[in-house]
């Protein structure tokens, strides 16, 4: 209810700044986290660095999944989650995260993206919501995850998803599971 910082009825773009500026800051009793969590019979959401070529010192652009063939979304409105990182063995100044075209809808079109990296935690907050009322179905890349390898590292490298929220358009919780893949840095 907060998310209308401008007080023009609408959360779109133009409020964006201001959610930034008091992200992390709450307002009353913050209440708990009862999403339901998703089984391995739910669509996937993944950081697919299993499928990504990893060398140190090089940068990597690894796809964000969500939803495979056969485990596709059937109605998502809104998905918010934490991308968890080893800062360790990942360059946490060189990480980002971007969102383009995809099934979800186009940015600054029917889509507005968010995110909040917290470098030394070794985590990026990130949300998408569409903007038009409109559920969307579909499986796929939503975005990507960049960054660089440091340079002596060798072996696994993990992105763990957590902390996730999905709702559809009527914000019933839609439920998504979170495997956690692994790839491998030579």
């Amino acid at each position: 209810k907060h998310a209308d910082s401008n007080g023009d009825g609408v959360v779109n773009d133009d409020d964006l700044e201001a959610i930034l500026l008091n992200f992390g800051k709450t307002h009353g009793p913050v209440p708990p986290n009862n999403h339901p969590e998703g089984t391995e019979v739910d669509p996937p959401l993944f950081v697919d660095v299993e499928n990504t070529p990893l060398t140190p010192g090089v940068e990597f652009e690894i796809p964000i999944i969500l939803g495979t063939e056969g485990k596709d979304v059937e109605a998502l409105y809104g998905i918010a989650f934490t991308i968890n990182f080893d800062p360790e063995k990942v360059n946490a100044s060189t990480i980002d995260v971007a969102f383009s075209e995809s099934w979800m809808g186009t940015p600054d079109e029917d889509l507005i993206s968010f995110d909040k990296k917290l470098i030394a935690d070794g985590k990026m907050e990130v949300a998408l919501t569409r903007k038009d009322k409109e559920n969307v179905k579909g499986f796929g890349p939503i975005g990507t995850v960049t960054g660089i390898i440091i340079d002596d590292i060798l072996g696994k490298v993990a992105f763990e998803i957590t902390d996730l929220k999905a709702i559809d358009v009527e914000e019933t919780p839609v439920k998504i599971y979170t495997p956690i893949h692994e790839g491998e840095s030579s």
